[in-house]
């Protein structure tokens, strides 16, 4: 998202809100999120629950989200790659990447 001039300040304080709370549905796309597990400079990863399956998953995203500057978005595409690329037993699988309400998710 580009930083844009015209949004209303009421906006800009959604958006922030949206940025640095959890959820607030509860769920990010189709995942049930169950609780924060961690935070750090650039995401927070929420446990949560795969739909049908039931199987637990760790949802990770950008802490800024729709906020987040161009470049937060490319090094976390650059995590992505990295970590998609790499198998070892004691190395996170990722079982997807997707896009939520333009937000990338891993």
């Amino acid at each position: 998202m580009n930083l844009d001039d015209r949004l209303t300040d009421e906006t800009w304080l959604e958006r922030l809100r949206e940025a640095e709370g959890p959820p607030a549905s509860g769920r990010i796309g189709p995942y049930e999120v169950v609780s924060e597990f961690s935070r750090g400079g650039q995401g927070v990863v929420f446990r949560g629950r795969q739909p049908g399956t039931n199987r637990p998953v760790a949802l990770k995203r950008l802490i800024g989200g729709r906020l987040a500057a161009g470049a937060a978005r490319a090094r976390f595409d650059r995590e992505i790659d990295a970590v998609c690329a790499l198998s070892h037993p004691h190395i996170v699988t990722v079982f997807g990447v997707e896009t939520v309400d333009g937000q990338p998710v891993l």
